[in-house]
């Protein structure tokens, strides 16, 4: 758990390295590449069937933020072993998902993607963790490789703005009625 905090960093770092590259040309066209297997981007959560779903807004009253898992997903890329596949939703649009394994699979996941996505837009190799981003039209995707656990986020590539719009809302809701 001490290096949830050590990887958010490296998350926003890397974040705003992404944005500050965002002008830079794509080196393949993936137009097709719109949210994951099957399911596209801002797909609303009722039209899915076999989600399982629970509430994960900081505000319990709050149901705009939940995360799934799909009951008969397959836990492997190519050939790699996953551990886990979740499902983000915000307002019950599909935002991103967060796919996490073992180290082990690490470079078997990191050539997967380079062989879908090319080679990444900003790479980043600190300490005993390693950051990869790719940035596409509809999609942004981040690999993130620890000593003992990895991870993939892929992501609307307007996740950030929805959820800081959505956040925006309710602070000015909040203010409106609060006060």
């Amino acid at each position: 758990m001490k290096r949830l905090p050590l990887h958010l960093i490296f998350v926003c770092i890397i974040l705003i390295s992404v944005i500050a590259c965002k002008d830079k040309p794509s080196t393949i066209d993936d137009k097709d590449f719109d949210g994951f297997r099957g399911i596209k981007w801002g797909t609303n959560l009722s039209s899915l069937e076999q989600m399982t779903c629970k509430n994960e807004s900081p505000v319990p009253e709050d149901k705009a933020y939940c995360i799934c898992t799909r009951q008969d997903d397959i836990l492997a890329l190519g050939g790699a072993k996953l551990e886990s596949i979740i499902y983000h939703f915000l307002k019950d649009e599909l935002l991103r998902v967060y796919i996490r394994a073992d180290s082990n699979n690490a470079n078997a996941l990191k050539r997967i993607l380079i062989e879908k996505l090319g080679p990444p837009t900003v790479s980043d190799e600190k300490y005993n963790s390693k950051m990869y981003v790719w940035q596409r039209p509809m999609t942004e995707t981040f690999l993130t490789i620890e000593s003992d656990k990895m991870s993939i986020i892929i992501s609307d590539i307007n996740a950030h703005q929805k959820e800081e719009d959505y956040k925006n809302q309710i602070a000015k809701n909040g203010a409106e009625r609060g006060f």
